[in-house]
């Protein structure tokens, strides 16, 4: 009896472990569809296969981002703080719905959702500062110095927060810090 039943048992956990889901067909699909630069055709079955499954939050970030990468802006960084609501737990939707909101032209708007990502994630200083630099460059120069302020405490991001708010303020100390830190390195 034994030597019969565990042969059975492992082929039962084969068959579950090989066993898919029909959204897994979908997400690959959508991904092929991505590549390819067919992001409305992904988008839409990346619908399909979150509306299967709507307690996913990987299925519903798969679909906005096929928004996003089909510059529905506007729809995506709705879409992402419906789902963000949803699966708080999830910040990569906080931030999808920042990136959406600044390619969107909303600028007010994609400020409050960075800072609200970096309230709840400070720790994320890189993509601080790459945001920092982004939102310079694009003269969101209220973002860019409150990002910088925050910088300011890392030795690692201190220079590129100074260069910073050196040129957004010539006539403050920041200048004259960015010279002596970069001086003593």
């Amino acid at each position: 009896m034994k030597r019969r039943l565990l042969p059975v048992l492992l082929l039962l956990l084969f068959a579950s472990g090989c066993a898919s889901s029909p959204q897994d067909g979908y997400t690959q699909d959508a991904q092929r569809l991505l590549s390819e630069g067919r992001a409305a055709e992904a988008a839409r079955l990346t619908a399909a296969a979150a509306s299967h499954e709507p307690g996913s939050a990987t299925l519903a970030y798969n679909h906005l981002y096929a928004l996003y990468q089909g510059e529905e802006y506007e729809l995506a960084a709705t879409g992402a703080a419906d789902a963000f609501a949803r699966f708080p737990a999830h910040l990569e939707l906080l931030r999808l719905r920042a990136r959406a909101l600044t390619k969107a032209g909303l600028e007010q708007e994609a400020e409050a959702a960075w800072l609200q990502l970096f309230a709840l994630d400070p720790g994320d200083q890189a993509l601080m500062a790459r945001v920092m630099e982004d939102a310079f460059q694009h003269d969101q120069h209220s973002l860019a110095e409150r990002l910088a302020l925050k910088l300011l405490a890392s030795r690692t991001w201190e220079q590129q927060a100074l260069s910073i708010l050196s040129a957004l303020h010539p006539d403050r100390w920041y200048e004259a810090a960015l010279s002596y830190i970069t001086d003593r390195d």
